[in-house]
């Protein structure tokens, strides 16, 4: 009698909790497109842009995931995945994925609206926020008024692995060039594309360059671009870049590794985070989708609570046909 009230109230306390906090994705399912936010975005228009093959999107497919539920919380993104054929984007040519990519990029500036904004992701890039707020807040900061171009740049580089580009015709014209640059060397080892968006970006703001850091070794080449553009001077001309202390992504900084602080983490020093805790918490904050840190942690402790709980009923319930189990043999003797 006391075991069978003990249940009753057990499944009593699951049941309400799980109803109190619409927790299980049957109670409260995920946002979609069809139901996102609209948060006055900064962006009139983000199309969120990658591109690969299959074989890597599907190994990179938790990456991936995490950009479509970042396209997926605000009605002024979109999001598309441009597949490699091994035909289009230059592929037919003999051009290597980092020449293609800049190829997409450019073909995308083409087809969407003057005015509207691209964002470009790599496939080993991971958005490790939950919703846009974050995101919103921290893009606001630095692409605004005149900026037309942005991503991270680190003491030695510009980082090419999450690039947001205004669609204008100045922009349409320097993505030209950088194709163009790409294209003639079609460099695919190392740094790949990065090289040539450091020179075209030089020859774009730098009327006094006259094209000495496009020689040599990357590391060479690197150094060369840092003394004729240092860190602090290359937001100009429409150029605003996020730095290494604004926890955009620091994977690719000289001397911070990637953190969970940061927007998103970048390449494989990143994947070491995405441990089954960290998985945990990115898959409650996805279903409980709020960008409140204290709700998220309330929600993973109601998960713990109702684990507990369904280990207590399963501990009783084993007593319970232990005891029973126990009575009979006990009558059969």
């Amino acid at each position: 009698m006391k075991s069978e009230r003990f249940l009753r109230g057990v499944f009593g306390v699951i049941i309400f909790l799980m109803s109190l906090f619409h927790l299980m994705p049957f109670f409260r399912p995920r946002d979609l497109k069809g139901t996102a936010r609209n948060y006055g975005s900064v962006f009139p228009a983000l199309h969120i842009v990658q591109f690969g093959d299959e074989q890597y999107s599907k190994t990179m497919a938790y990456y991936t995931q995490s950009i479509r539920r970042l396209a997926a919380c605000d009605l002024s993104y979109d999001y598309s995945f441009k597949l490699d054929n091994g035909q289009d984007y230059g592929r037919s040519e003999g051009m290597c994925l980092y020449t293609s990519k800049v190829d997409v990029i450019r073909q995308a500036l083409l087809e969407y609206d003057i005015g509207d904004w691209i964002l470009w992701v790599d496939l080993d890039v991971f958005y490790a926020a939950n919703g846009c707020d974050r995101f919103e807040h921290l893009v606001r900061s630095k692409v605004n008024g005149s900026c037309e171009f942005s991503s991270l740049t680190s003491p030695h580089t510009i980082n090419s692995g999450i690039l947001f580009v205004k669609v204008t015709p100045a922009m349409r014209k320097f993505v030209s060039e950088w194709h163009a640059r790409q294209v003639a060397v079609n460099y695919c080892v190392g740094p790949a594309d990065q090289m040539t968006l450091q020179e075209t970006y030089l020859r774009a703001v730098n009327s006094t360059y006259n094209g000495e850091c496009e020689h040599g070794h990357p590391i060479a080449r690197n150094e060369c671009f840092t003394a004729i553009s240092p860190t602090e001077s290359r937001s100009v001309d429409g150029f605003c870049f996020f730095q290494c202390n604004d926890t955009f992504q620091t994977h690719d900084c000289d001397t911070v590794h990637s953190s969970l602080d940061d927007l998103f983490w970048h390449g494989k020093i990143g994947k070491r985070y995405l441990t089954v805790p960290v998985r945990f918490w990115i898959l409650m904050a996805y279903l409980s989708n709020t960008n409140n840190t204290y709700t998220v942690v309330l929600e993973c402790a109601v998960v713990l609570i109702f684990v507990l709980c369904c280990a207590a009923v399963l501990f009783m319930w084993k007593q319970h046909t232990d005891h029973h189990d126990h009575i009979g043999i006990k009558h059969e003797a």
